[in-house]
């Protein structure tokens, strides 16, 4: 600050954040302030006392000091893994964030996956997975920007999403009855633990007892 004709101090006139502020060199017209105790806005008051005699009184002008909120970003708990679907996969994502704006964008993408995203400037986009029945994961990064002046930065924080491979086929070998059997067989080549394997006759209606590894 200036003023003239008069000795200064600097004071607190408004804190309605109830921050806790200190001012160093009160008595001078360019101290230093250190605010902590979270954000908002401290009004401080310039007093000008009057040095002559007798006084002429005294002389007042206020400055504010803000200190503005960091940016926060929580891209929240990611969707369970989804099996490969043909029309492709969607993933409803339920991030949050404060004193920002949003936006999705991919990450990573190994698989190199065809990813869109909904309402990417939202905290709840919609994602869909396509592109190969091998599945895979892709990251998707929540980033919030600050819109203080001046910014405060960005912040960001992920969230994965799985396509897991479409089941293939299973490879079996039809074993003939011999003359005295009655019923034929299959096998099934190199099965998958923990896999259900069902034969049945589409044209008949018919099907068998399931048979599980």
């Amino acid at each position: 600050g200036s003023g003239t004709n008069g000795t200064p101090s600097w004071a607190v006139q408004t804190n309605a954040n109830n921050l806790t502020v200190e001012i160093t060199n009160g008595t001078t017209f360019t101290p230093s302030v250190k605010v902590t105790g979270g954000t908002g806005a401290v009004t401080l008051r310039l007093t000008v006392a009057s040095n002559g005699t007798p006084s002429c009184g005294n002389a007042t002008s206020d400055v504010t000091v803000t200190v503005n909120a960091n940016p926060t970003a929580n891209a929240g708990t990611a969707p369970g893994a989804q099996c490969f679907q043909e029309n492709g996969n969607t993933f409803n994502l339920s991030g949050n964030g404060t004193n920002g704006t949003p936006v999705w964008t991919v990450h990573s993408n190994p698989n190199n996956l065809t990813v869109q995203i909904q309402n990417e400037t939202t905290y709840s986009p919609s994602v869909s997975v396509t592109g190969s029945t091998t599945g895979g994961s892709v990251t998707l990064r929540l980033t919030v920007t600050s819109n203080a002046t001046p910014s405060c930065g960005a912040l960001t924080s992920d969230a994965t999403v799985t396509v897991n491979a479409q089941v293939a086929g299973p490879s079996v070998t039809y074993i003939p009855p011999t003359c005295t059997e009655k019923t034929f067989k299959v096998r099934v080549n190199d099965p998958v633990e923990g896999t259900t394997y069902t034969i049945d006759q589409p044209d008949n209606n018919v099907v068998y007892q399931p048979i599980i590894f």
